[in-house]
């Protein structure tokens, strides 16, 4: 994760899923059955799944599906993997148009647009901004001006090439790199959610390290998915609790995931046109 959140700008908070215990409504007379993956690592954080369906065998499936489609799409999508989909991009298409396949071709055209409506606070090619503050966070020291004007220079949405026909990727500068990391979570969710959904899950919850979406039958008989927000100066506090139905939530915060630089922190989350 490094730049601002496509569904919740301004946020400070991380938000931590859990379902919690003290929301339940009365259990219905022939309850489902509930499936529970537990946390696991996955897009540089942890997941967590819960599948509800009408017998365990199912609700399992469920869950391995869900499992196996996170795993596919941050195998495609990580900046981290050097064989992704995504890093062969970042290393090839200042040279020439890259070929990628239709799922990441559309997320990135997502991108573009959720650019444009957001006058560029969301911006998948600030790639470089992030990597500058990474660099400078392990030197302990502010990056100097020179540097965010270079690094600047390799930013903007403008300067991402799609090219519908040939379904290509180009850069039109040198030192340009895509970062997914506001946006890949999201859509990984939202391709497990279906997955869930076509082997037979009547409800369930996705959760990647605060990105997270419920659907269908609440577990256990809850009348509500519970959702806690935790706080983000509290390490055992809630901000607040969220009854959803059929609902995504998605936060991040300034508390988790940050460099510290003459003893200042600052956040993972980097704003493309401040360039910090």
């Amino acid at each position: 994760m490094n730049m601002l959140r496509i569904t919740t700008w301004g946020l400070t908070a991380f938000a931590m899923a859990a379902v919690l215990s003290g929301l339940s409504c009365q259990k219905p007379s022939a309850a489902p059955a509930t499936a529970d993956s537990g946390f696991y690592e996955v897009m540089g954080t942890f997941a967590h799944v819960i599948a509800v369906a009408p017998d365990e065998a199912m609700a399992q499936k469920a869950l391995d599906e869900a499992r196996d489609e996170l795993v596919r799409v941050d195998a495609m999508m990580s900046d981290y993997k050097p064989d992704s989909l995504l890093s062969q991009v970042n290393r090839r298409a200042a040279v020439e148009a890259v070929a990628v396949d239709e799922e990441l071709f559309d997320l990135l055209q997502k991108s573009v647009e959720y650019s444009r409506r957001t006058d560029g606070a969301f911006d998948v090619t600030v790639g470089p901004l992030v990597d500058l503050w990474r660099q400078v966070g392990k030197e302990n020291r502010p990056p100097t001006d020179e540097e965010l004007e270079a690094a600047s220079r390799c930013v903007g949405i403008d300067k991402l090439e799609l090219n519908a026909p040939d379904r290509t990727v180009r850069f039109a500068v040198g030192g340009m790199r895509l970062d997914l990391g506001g946006i890949a979570k999201g859509h990984a969710i939202d391709r497990a959610v279906r997955r869930m959904r076509q082997v037979g899950a009547v409800g369930g919850l996705v959760d990647i390290g605060g990105d997270l979406r419920c659907f269908g039958t609440p577990s256990r008989g809850r009348a509500h998915w519970g959702i806690g927000l935790q706080h983000p100066r509290q390490e055992r506090g809630l901000l607040l609790k969220l009854r959803l139905n059929d609902r995504a939530v998605a936060t991040s915060g300034d508390y988790r995931r940050f460099v510290v630089i003459d003893g200042q922190p600052h956040s993972h989350i980097v704003d493309p046109m401040r360039r910090d």
